[in-house]
């Protein structure tokens, strides 16, 4: 091999070592879900729930989910947001209903601006349409509501799951 060919191999095999060594050394700005979860300020119960199988014929079901702030300090809900179109949420707090809330994107209003005080519980009603995705929507499903506080932070989520039959 010429000088030239053994030159053009050294520069390539220092470019790929660099660039190894430049990826590997970015930092890894993702929290892990244990982690987010140690962080949440709110209490759900349940945290999840398995409304089973489920028939598309039958339309809507709901479930209430309680949320408790076990802090000392009053929290703020800024964001109710779904991971799905299929899935609505309404918040119920001090007799007044806020919402539908669905998926970001989606046409619906997310915003919400509402105080919890300490040791004060609310309602999330978390409404699931086996029908929003057509004919073709049949199976196991699995759907997330989350709500959010101050600077876009996690307060708590609530999953949901089903087997949607026709």
């Amino acid at each position: 091999m010429n000088k030239f060919g053994k030159s053009i191999i050294t520069v390539g095999v220092l470019v790929v070592g660099i660039g190894f060594a430049l990826w590997y050394a970015q930092p890894d700005n993702s929290e892990p879900p244990a982690a987010v979860a140690e962080n949440w300020q709110l209490k759900g119960e349940p945290a999840a729930y398995d409304f089973g199988t489920i028939s598309m014929k039958d339309g809507k079901v709901s479930q209430v989910f309680k949320v408790r702030n076990e802090n000392r300090d009053r929290l703020n809900i800024d964001m109710v947001y779904t991971s799905c179109m299929c899935t609505e949420a309404k918040i119920i707090s001090r007799g007044e209903e806020f919402g539908p809330f669905g998926m970001q994107g989606h046409g619906v209003n997310s915003g919400l601006d509402r105080s919890i005080d300490p040791n004060e519980e609310i309602e999330v009603v978390v409404i699931f349409d086996p029908n929003a995705h057509g004919p073709s929507g049949v199976g196991p499903i699995e759907r997330v509501v989350t709500l959010e506080g101050n600077e876009h932070r996690k307060l708590v989520e609530f999953n949901v799951k089903a087997n949607v039959t026709p």
